[in-house]
């Protein structure tokens, strides 16, 4: 049977299926213009089917199997992204055989798709079960989850991002009981209050409220409720606050869940949080910690791989990936490539068995591969590795555009970085301003996902027109992405308030180009202050940011031959730290040092001869 008519016949036997239930009424497409869904069920409270019996409309998708013990679906992130943008999701696999179909079902709450969400997986197995024998069961469960799917939009004060953690920290409640200690208990019930208050209020500031008595009821339970493990909720909630920046205060929550797994002996979990901590730290350039961790879930998942399917082999490509990301940032190339290479052929091979669930992997691997050919100036691999890359996303934009015109996009920022090293700037200029187009055609439609993603790419725009000394052109750029960074941070001030110095930055380095002195001061001291405030509590994060924001407001201090004190000043707190990055570091920091140094020395003669 062609696969036309394989696809026709699953779809048949579960409308065919669906038809027996006088309050359902299925609509599933034959064709392949829906992007990521098959189709739709309405629901109704009666077999009348009147708009005022109406009670939920819930999406749908239809598989076709191969056997009977085909009993799982391979699911990308993209998608279940997707999935969850929807409300959940309804999935059926049919398995044709001689006899009758054979039908597998499972349904994908948003809590559940979180949950998968939280984990550092591209993609993801998920199991099919039987339908029940009688009917009655399986309207109960989707009458059930269409009652959730209900409730999640009549929330609607409530951000997506903290529904379901509002959900997991309101069954603290069915815990208390355990706490003897009554101000305790009455501190932990009142935190939880107050939280639940926050989905009703939309005020501004809801989010550091939120993390406020978040942190506080978490921290009181799992101090004081010992007759139930935490540990999902921490990990979920760390990945929360990984999302939101607050860099200070994730490692409490991985580390916690983190000791949660290990006694309840769950090996991937152990390791998914391992990879977590891993990005945390990479992020906060804690390499040493980070390399630790992610050698750790590397060796988890290389045993899990040996014991279990095939395609547990994603984990430890995924793995490798960080590794080799982190050893990049550490010049550490040699290792970095053997690992993108491993990565890569797994990969690859996930590939020739099933295309359309690991291709994406193969191009984002192709990516990372190529952005390190770029630092060892291989051009030639880079350019060939990118193309490549662009080429599958351009496949997979074809048949689901929805999913994944961002990652063409985001090839073609890189392919015109690499263009832009090899001096072939008509060539970069029309890749970045496509990355650009596809970006702004998002965020069109998605502001709150993509906006930022057009100020980071006017930001490279902006960055390579200064180096031509296109000074009118990168400045009306940068403008441009400080105008959306600063709207951000408005909404998530630390989130976004970084790119703002770093915007302010690159400013204040054109307008000292152009001889605009006090505009370019300015904007360095305006920078110098965010670095400062951000490097207090994310000192490791934003370190690097302020010591080179001194070392170029010294510069601009030199500028005015009056001020040599002030730019003496200045020059040797920049050294000061510079010196502390270079005991960590010297492989990155010495020429740094060597450069302050003389610059320091040069103030100091100045200032000797007056």
């Amino acid at each position: 049977m062609g696969t036309g008519k394989t696809e026709r016949a699953a779809i048949h036997a579960v409308s065919d299926y669906l038809d027996r239930f006088d309050k359902f009424e299925p609509f599933i497409s034959e064709s392949e213009k829906t992007p990521i869904t098959d189709g739709y069920l309405n629901i109704y409270n009666n077999e009348r089917h009147k708009v005022e019996d109406f009670f939920a409309h819930i999406h749908l998708l239809v598989k076709c199997g191969s056997s009977v013990k085909d009993n799982y679906l391979n699911v990308n992130r993209e998608y279940l992204q997707g999935y969850m943008r929807l409300g959940g999701l309804l999935i059926f696999k049919v398995i044709l055989t001689l006899d009758s179909p054979k039908i597998l079902y499972t349904i994908l709450t948003i809590g559940k798709i979180d949950d998968l969400l939280k984990q550092s997986n591209k993609s993801f197995t998920i199991g099919l079960k039987e339908l029940p024998t009688e009917q009655d069961i399986f309207e109960k469960e989707l009458f059930a989850f269409a009652s959730i799917h209900n409730e999640k939009e009549e929330e609607h004060l409530a951000p997506n991002d903290i529904r379901d953690l509002i959900i997991g920290i309101e069954e603290i409640r069915e815990f208390l009981g355990e706490i003897k200690d009554l101000d305790i208990r009455c501190e932990l019930e009142s935190s939880i209050d107050s939280i639940q208050e926050i989905k009703d209020s939309g005020a501004i500031g809801w989010r550091d409220k939120f993390i406020y008595y978040s942190c506080k009821a978490l921290d009181l339970a799992t101090n004081h409720i010992k007759c139930h493990d935490f540990s999902d909720l921490l990990f979920q909630y760390g990945g929360y606050l990984q999302d939101q920046k607050q860099y200070h205060l994730v490692e409490n929550y991985y580390l916690m869940a983190l000791e949660g797994y290990i006694k309840l002996e769950d090996k991937c979990n152990v390791a998914v949080t391992l990879n977590n901590l891993g990005n945390l730290h990479q992020n906060l350039k804690q390499y040493s910690k980070a390399e630790k961790e992610y050698q750790e879930a590397l060796k988890i998942y290389r045993d899990l791989a040996k014991s279990r399917s095939f395609e547990d082999k994603s984990d430890v490509a995924m793995a490798l990936n960080n590794l080799a990301i982190l050893h990049t940032s550490l010049n550490q190339y040699t290792q970095a490539e053997q690992e993108y290479k491993e990565a890569l052929v797994i990969y690859q091979e996930l590939a020739k068995a099933k295309r359309d669930a690991y291709i994406a992997y193969v191009a984002q691997t192709l990516n990372n591969l190529a952005a390190l050919y770029n630092k060892l100036s291989k051009y030639e691999e880079a350019e060939k590795e990118l193309e490549m890359a662009l080429k599958y996303y351009y496949e997979l934009s074809k048949s689901n555009r929805y999913a994944f015109i961002e990652y063409v996009a985001g090839t073609l920022n890189n392919l015109a970085s690499l263009h832009e090293n090899l001096l072939n700037y008509e060539k970069a200029e029309f890749e970045y301003q496509e990355a650009l187009k596809i970006y702004r055609e998002l965020a069109e439609t998605n502001r709150e996902a993509y906006i930022v993603e057009v100020a980071n790419t006017l930001n490279n725009i902006a960055v390579m027109h200064a180096k031509l000394n296109q000074f009118d052109k990168a400045e009306v750029e940068w403008k441009q992405a400080l105008k959306i960074y600063r709207e951000l941070a408005i909404v998530i001030h630390d989130a976004y308030i970084g790119d703002v110095a770093m915007t302010l930055y690159g400013l204040a380095m054109l307008h000292a180009k152009l001889k605009s002195y006090d505009e370019a001061e300015q904007e360095c001291h305006e920078a110098l202050k965010i670095f400062r405030e951000l490097s207090e509590t994310n000192r490791d994060l934003y370190i690097e940011n302020l010591a080179m924001t001194l070392y170029h407001l010294a510069l601009l201090q030199l500028k005015n031959g009056t001020r040599l004190v002030e730019s003496r000043i200045t020059t040797e707190e920049a050294l000061g730290i510079f010196i502390e990055l270079g005991k960590v570091h010297p492989q990155i920091w010495n020429d740094y040092i060597e450069n302050v140094q003389h610059l320091l020395d040069f103030i100091i003669n100045l200032i000797n001869n007056k």
